[in-house]
């Protein structure tokens, strides 16, 4: 859940892989996470390759904590699958692009509601 105003609050339902992806999965998603503290049984991980830190890392943290679907680079599919045969991984060539993707669809495109309003000057 996440706050639009000080008045109205939206929440969200699951979905599932097949709706956000395509895939053949029915598996739930609840929430998306790149925390793999925070990530649960209907979470989404995703692993993306930060400035500091690579976060397919903690994909194994995350499945310890019950995750069971990820969004990982597609260059590390074989190694995770091997690891964690009983997980959902959905590969991706961009990253950035796909977790910005799934994360407005998800989340119902807030960004088609935010007003948004430039002030310039030159003094």
């Amino acid at each position: 859940m996440y706050n639009i105003d000080n008045n109205r609050k939206r929440t969200y339902k699951m979905k599932t892989l097949k709706t956000l992806f395509g895939i053949d999965s029915d598996a739930e998603i609840a929430d998306i996470q790149n925390d793999s503290r925070k990530a649960g049984r209907k979470s989404l991980f995703t692993a993306y390759t930060g400035f500091e830190r690579d976060l397919h890392e903690f994909v194994g943290d995350a499945y310890q904590n019950g995750c069971r679907a990820f969004l990982i680079d597609q260059k590390q599919l074989p190694a995770l699958q091997a690891e964690f045969p009983d997980a959902v991984f959905v590969p991706s060539d961009d990253l950035m692009r796909d977790s910005a993707r799934v994360i407005l669809d998800f989340y119902g495109h807030p960004d088609k509601e935010l007003c948004l309003i430039g002030v310039t000057g030159t003094r």
